[in-house]
Protein backbone atom coordinates (compact mmCIF):
# COMPACT_ATOMS: atom_id res chain seq x y z
CA UNK A 1 0.00 0.00 0.00
CA UNK A 2 2.81 2.27 0.70
CA UNK A 3 3.18 2.47 -3.29
CA UNK A 4 0.19 4.02 -3.81
CA UNK A 5 0.85 8.11 -2.89
CA UNK A 6 4.00 7.36 -5.04
CA UNK A 7 2.09 6.15 -7.99
CA UNK A 8 -1.21 8.72 -8.15
CA UNK A 9 2.30 11.73 -7.77
CA UNK A 10 3.13 9.71 -10.37
CA UNK A 11 0.36 9.31 -12.95
CA UNK A 12 -0.36 13.60 -11.51
CA UNK A 13 3.08 14.26 -12.67
CA UNK A 14 4.06 12.32 -15.92
CA UNK A 15 0.84 13.41 -17.78
CA UNK A 16 0.55 9.74 -18.57
CA UNK A 17 -3.34 10.83 -19.53
CA UNK A 18 -2.46 11.38 -22.36
CA UNK A 19 -0.34 8.13 -23.38
CA UNK A 20 -3.60 6.57 -22.04
CA UNK A 21 -5.98 7.80 -24.31
CA UNK A 22 -4.04 7.59 -27.29
CA UNK A 23 -3.54 3.83 -26.12
CA UNK A 24 -7.39 2.98 -26.01
CA UNK A 25 -7.98 3.51 -29.55
CA UNK A 26 -5.09 1.97 -31.38
CA UNK A 27 -5.95 -1.40 -32.60
CA UNK A 28 -7.59 -2.94 -35.66
CA UNK A 29 -8.46 -5.95 -36.94
CA UNK A 30 -7.50 -7.48 -40.20
CA UNK A 31 -10.72 -9.45 -40.85
CA UNK A 32 -13.81 -7.29 -41.53
CA UNK A 33 -16.04 -9.89 -39.57
CA UNK A 34 -13.93 -9.94 -36.54
CA UNK A 35 -13.91 -6.11 -36.66
CA UNK A 36 -17.82 -5.91 -37.25
CA UNK A 37 -17.50 -8.72 -33.84
CA UNK A 38 -15.79 -6.07 -31.87
CA UNK A 39 -16.29 -2.87 -33.19
CA UNK A 40 -19.15 -1.86 -30.67
CA UNK A 41 -16.06 -1.18 -28.34
CA UNK A 42 -13.73 1.10 -29.73
CA UNK A 43 -11.07 -1.07 -29.96
CA UNK A 44 -8.68 -1.90 -33.12
CA UNK A 45 -6.27 -4.73 -33.07
CA UNK A 46 -3.61 -2.99 -35.23
CA UNK A 47 -2.20 0.09 -34.30
CA UNK A 48 -2.84 3.23 -36.59
CA UNK A 49 0.68 3.88 -36.50
CA UNK A 50 1.91 -0.09 -37.14
CA UNK A 51 0.12 0.12 -40.04
CA UNK A 52 2.44 2.65 -41.45
CA UNK A 53 5.34 0.63 -40.36
CA UNK A 54 5.06 -1.19 -43.34
CA UNK A 55 8.46 -3.02 -45.21
CA UNK A 56 10.98 -0.05 -46.55
CA UNK A 57 11.51 0.65 -49.75
CA UNK A 58 14.72 1.97 -48.57
CA UNK A 59 15.91 2.41 -45.52
CA UNK A 60 15.73 6.09 -43.32
CA UNK A 61 18.66 7.88 -42.81
CA UNK A 62 18.43 8.34 -39.03
CA UNK A 63 17.18 7.37 -35.63
CA UNK A 64 14.72 8.70 -33.52
CA UNK A 65 12.88 8.00 -30.45
CA UNK A 66 9.79 9.42 -28.12
CA UNK A 67 9.23 8.50 -24.24
CA UNK A 68 6.11 8.47 -22.24
CA UNK A 69 6.48 9.18 -18.20
CA UNK A 70 9.27 10.33 -16.22
CA UNK A 71 11.58 12.74 -18.05
CA UNK A 72 15.40 12.05 -17.71
CA UNK A 73 16.46 13.91 -14.32
CA UNK A 74 13.15 13.32 -12.87
CA UNK A 75 13.29 9.97 -11.69
CA UNK A 76 14.57 10.72 -8.31
CA UNK A 77 11.89 13.66 -7.73
CA UNK A 78 9.01 11.92 -7.98
CA UNK A 79 9.63 8.45 -6.62
CA UNK A 80 9.29 6.22 -9.15
CA UNK A 81 12.68 5.48 -10.91
CA UNK A 82 12.79 4.11 -14.17
CA UNK A 83 8.98 5.02 -14.88
CA UNK A 84 10.08 5.49 -18.39
CA UNK A 85 8.51 3.63 -21.66
CA UNK A 86 10.15 4.45 -24.83
CA UNK A 87 9.67 3.97 -28.52
CA UNK A 88 12.94 3.94 -30.34
CA UNK A 89 12.40 4.10 -34.52
CA UNK A 90 14.67 2.74 -37.24
CA UNK A 91 17.72 1.21 -35.02
CA UNK A 92 19.89 -1.61 -35.70
CA UNK A 93 20.93 -4.86 -33.58
CA UNK A 94 24.74 -5.15 -34.04
CA UNK A 95 24.94 -9.24 -34.03
CA UNK A 96 28.97 -8.80 -33.17
CA UNK A 97 28.10 -6.61 -29.80
CA UNK A 98 24.21 -7.07 -28.90
CA UNK A 99 24.01 -3.16 -28.81
CA UNK A 100 20.85 -1.90 -30.43
CA UNK A 101 22.51 1.18 -32.12
CA UNK A 102 20.56 4.72 -32.16
CA UNK A 103 22.06 6.66 -35.98
CA UNK A 104 21.51 10.14 -34.20
CA UNK A 105 23.05 11.87 -37.63
CA UNK A 106 24.78 15.16 -36.30
CA UNK A 107 27.15 13.83 -33.08
CA UNK A 108 27.62 17.72 -32.00
CA UNK A 109 22.91 17.86 -31.53
CA UNK A 110 22.35 16.43 -27.94
CA UNK A 111 20.17 13.51 -28.01
CA UNK A 112 18.22 15.87 -25.31
CA UNK A 113 18.72 17.76 -21.93
CA UNK A 114 18.17 16.66 -18.07
CA UNK A 115 15.20 17.73 -17.02
CA UNK A 116 16.42 18.66 -13.92
CA UNK A 117 19.30 20.34 -14.37
CA UNK A 118 19.43 21.52 -18.26
CA UNK A 119 22.83 19.30 -19.04
CA UNK A 120 22.72 18.17 -22.59
CA UNK A 121 23.24 14.55 -23.00
CA UNK A 122 24.89 13.11 -26.50
CA UNK A 123 24.27 9.13 -25.44
CA UNK A 124 22.31 7.62 -23.47
CA UNK A 125 22.72 7.04 -20.21
CA UNK A 126 23.73 3.35 -19.05
CA UNK A 127 20.51 3.03 -17.26
CA UNK A 128 18.09 5.09 -19.45
CA UNK A 129 15.59 2.38 -19.58
CA UNK A 130 14.54 -0.38 -17.14
CA UNK A 131 13.37 -3.60 -19.35
CA UNK A 132 12.28 -5.55 -16.46
CA UNK A 133 9.20 -5.24 -13.79
CA UNK A 134 9.65 -2.51 -11.59
CA UNK A 135 8.87 -4.27 -8.14
CA UNK A 136 10.90 -7.63 -8.72
CA UNK A 137 14.48 -8.47 -8.12
CA UNK A 138 16.78 -7.60 -9.19
CA UNK A 139 15.92 -3.89 -10.00
CA UNK A 140 16.10 -1.94 -12.05
CA UNK A 141 17.14 -4.14 -15.38
CA UNK A 142 19.50 -1.27 -16.74
CA UNK A 143 19.16 -0.98 -20.68
CA UNK A 144 20.02 1.67 -23.29
CA UNK A 145 20.70 2.10 -26.76
CA UNK A 146 24.17 3.10 -28.36
CA UNK A 147 24.05 6.11 -29.69
CA UNK A 148 25.95 6.01 -32.97
CA UNK A 149 27.43 8.56 -35.25
CA UNK A 150 26.29 9.27 -38.72
CA UNK A 151 23.33 7.40 -40.83
CA UNK A 152 21.59 4.42 -41.13
CA UNK A 153 23.38 1.91 -43.63
CA UNK A 154 22.04 2.63 -46.75
CA UNK A 155 21.77 -1.15 -47.77
CA UNK A 156 21.00 -3.00 -44.18
CA UNK A 157 18.77 -5.10 -43.47
CA UNK A 158 15.24 -4.47 -41.88
CA UNK A 159 13.06 -7.14 -40.10
CA UNK A 160 9.78 -8.05 -41.57
CA UNK A 161 8.48 -7.45 -37.77
CA UNK A 162 6.55 -4.21 -37.80
CA UNK A 163 6.98 -3.67 -33.98
CA UNK A 164 9.86 -5.52 -31.36
CA UNK A 165 9.33 -5.40 -27.80
CA UNK A 166 12.45 -5.81 -25.75
CA UNK A 167 11.30 -7.27 -22.36
CA UNK A 168 13.00 -9.22 -19.71
CA UNK A 169 11.47 -12.12 -18.30
CA UNK A 170 10.93 -12.46 -14.84
CA UNK A 171 10.88 -15.22 -11.99
CA UNK A 172 7.18 -14.86 -11.30
CA UNK A 173 6.07 -16.55 -14.54
CA UNK A 174 6.24 -20.00 -12.59
CA UNK A 175 2.13 -19.61 -12.83
CA UNK A 176 -0.80 -18.33 -15.16
CA UNK A 177 -1.44 -15.46 -13.02
CA UNK A 178 1.86 -14.25 -12.32
CA UNK A 179 2.81 -15.06 -16.34
CA UNK A 180 -0.28 -12.75 -17.15
CA UNK A 181 -0.21 -10.03 -14.98
CA UNK A 182 3.79 -9.39 -14.21
CA UNK A 183 4.98 -10.74 -18.00
CA UNK A 184 2.07 -10.13 -21.17
CA UNK A 185 0.29 -7.49 -19.62
CA UNK A 186 3.12 -5.26 -19.40
CA UNK A 187 4.56 -6.41 -22.66
CA UNK A 188 1.36 -5.83 -24.03
CA UNK A 189 0.45 -2.18 -22.68
CA UNK A 190 3.67 -1.12 -23.57
CA UNK A 191 2.63 -1.65 -26.93
CA UNK A 192 -0.75 -0.35 -26.71
CA UNK A 193 0.64 2.76 -24.60
CA UNK A 194 2.89 4.12 -27.59
CA UNK A 195 0.00 3.18 -30.47
CA UNK A 196 2.27 0.45 -32.09
CA UNK A 197 0.28 -2.99 -30.76
CA UNK A 198 0.35 -5.44 -33.96
CA UNK A 199 -0.60 -8.97 -33.65
CA UNK A 200 2.54 -9.81 -35.93
CA UNK A 201 5.20 -8.23 -33.14
CA UNK A 202 7.98 -9.67 -32.46
CA UNK A 203 9.38 -10.61 -28.29
CA UNK A 204 12.68 -9.94 -28.09
CA UNK A 205 13.84 -10.89 -24.29
CA UNK A 206 16.35 -8.87 -22.59
CA UNK A 207 18.45 -10.24 -20.05
CA UNK A 208 16.67 -12.34 -17.68
CA UNK A 209 15.52 -10.79 -14.75
CA UNK A 210 16.03 -13.56 -11.69
CA UNK A 211 17.88 -16.75 -11.26
CA UNK A 212 15.27 -19.15 -13.20
CA UNK A 213 15.09 -18.16 -17.26
CA UNK A 214 14.26 -22.20 -17.82
CA UNK A 215 10.58 -20.79 -16.02
CA UNK A 216 9.80 -19.88 -19.76
CA UNK A 217 8.52 -23.53 -20.66
CA UNK A 218 5.92 -23.24 -18.49
CA UNK A 219 3.51 -20.76 -20.08
CA UNK A 220 5.58 -18.13 -22.44
CA UNK A 221 7.18 -21.19 -24.76
CA UNK A 222 6.31 -24.12 -23.27
CA UNK A 223 6.82 -27.61 -25.45
CA UNK A 224 2.86 -28.00 -25.87
CA UNK A 225 2.04 -25.14 -28.51
CA UNK A 226 -1.01 -24.80 -27.64
CA UNK A 227 -0.29 -24.47 -24.11
CA UNK A 228 1.36 -20.76 -24.38
CA UNK A 229 0.17 -18.19 -23.25
CA UNK A 230 2.30 -16.02 -25.85
CA UNK A 231 -0.10 -16.06 -29.14
CA UNK A 232 -2.74 -14.38 -26.82
CA UNK A 233 -0.77 -11.41 -27.97
CA UNK A 234 1.72 -12.17 -30.91
CA UNK A 235 1.78 -14.49 -33.61
CA UNK A 236 5.48 -15.06 -33.21
CA UNK A 237 7.61 -16.99 -31.65
CA UNK A 238 9.49 -15.33 -28.50
CA UNK A 239 13.40 -14.71 -30.04
CA UNK A 240 16.31 -14.01 -27.58
CA UNK A 241 19.58 -12.18 -28.40
CA UNK A 242 21.58 -15.08 -29.11
CA UNK A 243 19.34 -16.54 -31.12
CA UNK A 244 18.99 -13.25 -32.84
CA UNK A 245 22.93 -12.79 -33.19
CA UNK A 246 23.10 -16.18 -34.20
CA UNK A 247 20.82 -15.34 -37.73
CA UNK A 248 22.87 -15.13 -41.04
CA UNK A 249 22.42 -12.52 -43.06
CA UNK A 250 24.03 -11.15 -46.25
CA UNK A 251 26.19 -8.03 -46.75
CA UNK A 252 24.52 -5.71 -48.71
CA UNK A 253 24.85 -4.27 -52.44
CA UNK A 254 27.34 -2.15 -51.90
CA UNK A 255 29.57 -4.74 -50.47
CA UNK A 256 29.74 -3.15 -47.06
CA UNK A 257 29.61 -5.34 -43.70
CA UNK A 258 26.01 -4.80 -43.02
CA UNK A 259 24.57 -8.21 -42.79
CA UNK A 260 25.89 -8.20 -39.56
CA UNK A 261 23.12 -5.83 -38.58
CA UNK A 262 19.33 -6.52 -38.23
CA UNK A 263 17.64 -3.13 -38.17
CA UNK A 264 13.78 -2.48 -36.77
CA UNK A 265 11.01 0.31 -38.01
CA UNK A 266 9.96 0.01 -34.25
CA UNK A 267 11.63 -1.06 -31.14
CA UNK A 268 9.71 -0.52 -27.81
CA UNK A 269 11.29 -0.73 -23.81
CA UNK A 270 10.44 0.07 -20.48
CA UNK A 271 7.46 -2.16 -19.65
CA UNK A 272 8.01 -2.28 -15.72
CA UNK A 273 5.80 -0.08 -14.87
CA UNK A 274 2.99 -1.51 -16.79
CA UNK A 275 1.68 -4.07 -14.99
CA UNK A 276 -1.76 -4.04 -13.78
CA UNK A 277 -1.03 -2.49 -10.54
CA UNK A 278 0.27 0.93 -11.87
CA UNK A 279 -2.37 1.70 -14.26
CA UNK A 280 -1.19 3.71 -17.18
CA UNK A 281 -3.65 1.83 -19.84
CA UNK A 282 -6.93 0.09 -19.77
CA UNK A 283 -7.37 -3.52 -19.45
CA UNK A 284 -9.81 -4.49 -21.54
CA UNK A 285 -7.80 -4.05 -24.99
CA UNK A 286 -5.65 -6.82 -23.80
CA UNK A 287 -8.77 -9.59 -23.75
CA UNK A 288 -9.68 -8.22 -26.84
CA UNK A 289 -6.73 -9.07 -28.61
CA UNK A 290 -6.17 -12.25 -26.67
CA UNK A 291 -10.00 -13.17 -27.81
CA UNK A 292 -9.11 -12.02 -31.78
CA UNK A 293 -5.76 -13.53 -32.00
CA UNK A 294 -6.76 -17.05 -30.67
CA UNK A 295 -9.87 -16.99 -33.08
CA UNK A 296 -12.14 -17.14 -30.08
CA UNK A 297 -16.11 -15.49 -31.43
CA UNK A 298 -18.11 -14.93 -28.12
CA UNK A 299 -22.04 -15.66 -27.96
CA UNK A 300 -23.85 -12.83 -26.92
CA UNK A 301 -27.25 -13.39 -27.19
CA UNK A 302 -27.47 -15.61 -24.66
CA UNK A 303 -30.81 -15.46 -22.55
CA UNK A 304 -29.95 -17.53 -19.87
CA UNK A 305 -27.28 -16.64 -17.34
CA UNK A 306 -24.31 -18.88 -16.56
CA UNK A 307 -22.84 -19.50 -12.89
CA UNK A 308 -19.24 -21.26 -12.75
CA UNK A 309 -17.29 -22.18 -10.11
CA UNK A 310 -13.27 -22.96 -10.60
CA UNK A 311 -12.63 -26.14 -8.04
CA UNK A 312 -8.83 -26.19 -8.03
CA UNK A 313 -6.76 -29.01 -6.84
CA UNK A 314 -3.32 -28.40 -4.91
CA UNK A 315 -4.00 -26.01 -1.87
CA UNK A 316 -6.57 -23.27 -1.38
CA UNK A 317 -9.38 -25.49 -2.05
CA UNK A 318 -13.15 -24.36 -1.26
CA UNK A 319 -13.78 -28.09 -0.20
CA UNK A 320 -17.31 -27.18 0.17
CA UNK A 321 -17.19 -26.39 -3.41
CA UNK A 322 -19.87 -29.71 -4.46
CA UNK A 323 -22.33 -28.63 -1.54
CA UNK A 324 -22.15 -24.90 -2.68
CA UNK A 325 -22.99 -25.84 -5.96
CA UNK A 326 -26.01 -27.49 -4.70
CA UNK A 327 -27.34 -25.08 -2.80
CA UNK A 328 -26.45 -22.34 -5.59
CA UNK A 329 -28.66 -24.28 -7.99
CA UNK A 330 -31.39 -24.94 -6.13
CA UNK A 331 -31.80 -21.52 -5.34
CA UNK A 332 -31.79 -20.29 -8.97
CA UNK A 333 -32.78 -22.87 -10.69
CA UNK A 334 -33.56 -20.31 -13.97
CA UNK A 335 -29.50 -20.22 -14.08
CA UNK A 336 -26.81 -22.64 -16.06
CA UNK A 337 -24.20 -24.13 -13.78
CA UNK A 338 -20.52 -25.40 -14.69
CA UNK A 339 -17.69 -26.91 -12.73
CA UNK A 340 -14.78 -26.75 -13.96
CA UNK A 341 -12.30 -28.97 -12.17
CA UNK A 342 -8.64 -28.83 -11.75
CA UNK A 343 -7.62 -32.17 -13.63
CA UNK A 344 -9.81 -30.72 -16.28
CA UNK A 345 -8.53 -27.39 -16.11
CA UNK A 346 -4.65 -28.70 -16.40
CA UNK A 347 -5.12 -30.37 -19.39
CA UNK A 348 -6.94 -27.64 -20.92
CA UNK A 349 -5.06 -25.43 -23.66
CA UNK A 350 -5.06 -21.83 -23.04
CA UNK A 351 -7.76 -21.28 -26.24
CA UNK A 352 -9.75 -23.58 -24.07
CA UNK A 353 -9.76 -21.98 -21.03
CA UNK A 354 -10.47 -18.60 -22.71
CA UNK A 355 -13.91 -20.07 -24.43
CA UNK A 356 -15.15 -21.37 -20.80
CA UNK A 357 -14.82 -18.18 -19.25
CA UNK A 358 -15.95 -16.41 -22.24
CA UNK A 359 -19.42 -18.77 -21.27
CA UNK A 360 -19.41 -17.17 -17.91
CA UNK A 361 -21.42 -14.71 -16.92
CA UNK A 362 -20.69 -15.24 -12.69
CA UNK A 363 -17.58 -16.74 -11.72
CA UNK A 364 -17.14 -18.19 -8.27
CA UNK A 365 -13.26 -18.90 -7.69
CA UNK A 366 -11.24 -19.31 -4.87
CA UNK A 367 -7.73 -16.85 -4.70
CA UNK A 368 -4.68 -18.37 -6.35
CA UNK A 369 -3.15 -18.48 -9.92
CA UNK A 370 -5.92 -20.55 -11.02
CA UNK A 371 -8.36 -17.62 -10.70
CA UNK A 372 -7.21 -14.68 -12.46
CA UNK A 373 -8.32 -16.65 -15.82
CA UNK A 374 -11.21 -14.65 -14.83
CA UNK A 375 -9.48 -11.80 -16.74
CA UNK A 376 -11.25 -13.31 -19.68
CA UNK A 377 -14.56 -13.26 -18.27
CA UNK A 378 -17.40 -11.20 -20.54
CA UNK A 379 -17.92 -7.56 -20.26
CA UNK A 380 -19.98 -6.37 -17.51
CA UNK A 381 -19.42 -10.08 -16.07
CA UNK A 382 -19.03 -10.71 -12.03
CA UNK A 383 -16.29 -12.50 -10.48
CA UNK A 384 -16.67 -13.57 -7.16
CA UNK A 385 -13.19 -14.44 -5.69
CA UNK A 386 -12.78 -15.86 -2.28
CA UNK A 387 -10.62 -13.91 0.29
CA UNK A 388 -7.74 -15.53 3.10
CA UNK A 389 -8.21 -14.58 7.07
CA UNK A 390 -5.18 -12.99 7.70
CA UNK A 391 -4.56 -14.30 10.93
CA UNK A 392 -1.81 -11.38 12.39
CA UNK A 393 -4.18 -8.68 10.99
CA UNK A 394 -7.68 -10.41 12.24
CA UNK A 395 -9.08 -9.10 8.68
CA UNK A 396 -10.30 -10.91 5.75
CA UNK A 397 -8.11 -9.88 2.90
CA UNK A 398 -7.39 -10.38 -0.89
CA UNK A 399 -4.09 -12.53 -2.41
CA UNK A 400 -4.31 -10.71 -5.67
CA UNK A 401 -6.28 -7.28 -5.24
CA UNK A 402 -3.51 -5.15 -6.63
CA UNK A 403 -3.59 -7.23 -10.02
CA UNK A 404 -7.57 -6.99 -9.86
CA UNK A 405 -7.94 -3.28 -9.11
CA UNK A 406 -7.41 -2.35 -12.63
CA UNK A 407 -10.01 -4.61 -14.65
CA UNK A 408 -12.38 -1.71 -15.54
CA UNK A 409 -14.71 -4.19 -17.60
CA UNK A 410 -15.73 -6.28 -14.61
CA UNK A 411 -17.65 -6.41 -11.32
CA UNK A 412 -15.59 -7.93 -9.06
CA UNK A 413 -16.84 -8.89 -5.54
CA UNK A 414 -13.76 -10.12 -3.07
CA UNK A 415 -15.74 -12.76 -1.01
CA UNK A 416 -15.06 -12.00 3.25
CA UNK A 417 -13.85 -15.65 3.99
CA UNK A 418 -13.74 -15.62 7.66
CA UNK A 419 -11.68 -17.33 10.72
CA UNK A 420 -14.64 -19.64 11.17
CA UNK A 421 -14.70 -20.84 7.38
CA UNK A 422 -11.66 -23.01 8.60
CA UNK A 423 -12.87 -24.90 11.27
CA UNK A 424 -14.11 -27.52 9.15
CA UNK A 425 -11.38 -27.98 6.53
CA UNK A 426 -9.15 -31.39 6.76
CA UNK A 427 -6.02 -29.38 6.01
CA UNK A 428 -5.06 -27.54 9.22
CA UNK A 429 -2.92 -27.22 10.86
CA UNK A 430 -0.13 -28.90 8.31
CA UNK A 431 -1.17 -26.01 5.67
CA UNK A 432 -0.28 -22.69 8.62
CA UNK A 433 2.40 -21.02 8.33
CA UNK A 434 4.48 -21.82 12.10
CA UNK A 435 6.18 -18.97 14.14
CA UNK A 436 9.22 -19.10 12.86
CA UNK A 437 8.15 -18.88 9.36
CA UNK A 438 9.58 -15.04 8.22
CA UNK A 439 6.35 -14.26 6.40
CA UNK A 440 4.01 -14.98 9.04
CA UNK A 441 3.33 -11.11 10.19
CA UNK A 442 3.38 -10.26 6.11
CA UNK A 443 0.84 -12.94 4.90
CA UNK A 444 -0.66 -15.00 8.27
CA UNK A 445 -1.04 -18.10 8.86
CA UNK A 446 -3.51 -19.62 6.65
CA UNK A 447 -2.69 -17.91 3.16
CA UNK A 448 -2.08 -21.63 2.39
CA UNK A 449 -4.92 -23.31 3.67
CA UNK A 450 -8.25 -24.77 2.49
CA UNK A 451 -11.77 -23.00 3.03
CA UNK A 452 -14.96 -24.60 4.16
CA UNK A 453 -17.79 -21.51 3.71
CA UNK A 454 -20.14 -22.39 6.41
CA UNK A 455 -22.26 -19.41 6.31
CA UNK A 456 -23.54 -20.32 2.78
CA UNK A 457 -26.06 -17.52 2.87
CA UNK A 458 -23.67 -14.19 2.86
CA UNK A 459 -22.35 -16.38 -0.79
CA UNK A 460 -26.26 -16.51 -1.92
CA UNK A 461 -26.78 -13.22 -1.79
CA UNK A 462 -23.78 -12.04 -3.22
CA UNK A 463 -25.17 -14.67 -6.42
CA UNK A 464 -28.34 -13.36 -6.11
CA UNK A 465 -27.09 -9.42 -6.12
CA UNK A 466 -24.86 -10.26 -9.45
CA UNK A 467 -27.65 -12.14 -11.18
CA UNK A 468 -30.04 -9.29 -10.63
CA UNK A 469 -27.36 -6.94 -12.13
CA UNK A 470 -27.08 -9.49 -15.10
CA UNK A 471 -31.09 -9.34 -15.37
CA UNK A 472 -30.82 -5.42 -15.47
CA UNK A 473 -27.99 -4.87 -18.04
CA UNK A 474 -29.89 -7.50 -19.92
CA UNK A 475 -33.50 -6.30 -20.04
CA UNK A 476 -34.46 -9.86 -18.40
CA UNK A 477 -36.61 -11.05 -16.09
Amino acid sequence: MALLPVIMMYMMTAGVLIGQCRGQEGFEFGDQAELHHHQHHGVRLKSLRAQQAAPHSGPPNYSSFTCTGLKWGEDNMYGCPLCRTCRFDNVCFNHSSQDIQFYMGDAQTPLFYDAANGEPHYEFPPDFINTGHLSMSPSPMDWAPKAVAGMVPGDATFSDAPVVAYVSLNDAVFNFGHALFDFLFPVFNTLQLLDVYHSDFQLLLAKHQGNSPHLIELFIDPAEADRSMLPMISRRSVLTLDSLAAQTTQAGPSGQDTGSLTCFSSFVAGSGSLHTSMQRTRALPFRQAAFANLGIVEDRQRSTPRITMLKKKGKRLLENADSIMTHLQARFPNAEFETLKGEAIATMSVKQQLEAMSRTDILITPCGGVGTVLTFLPVGATAIVMNYWHTTLQTSVQMERNYYWNLEYLDIQFFPVLAEDYEMTTDRPKCEKGPDDPFLEGQGAFIACNVYIKNLQRLEDVVSTALQRWMVEHNSS
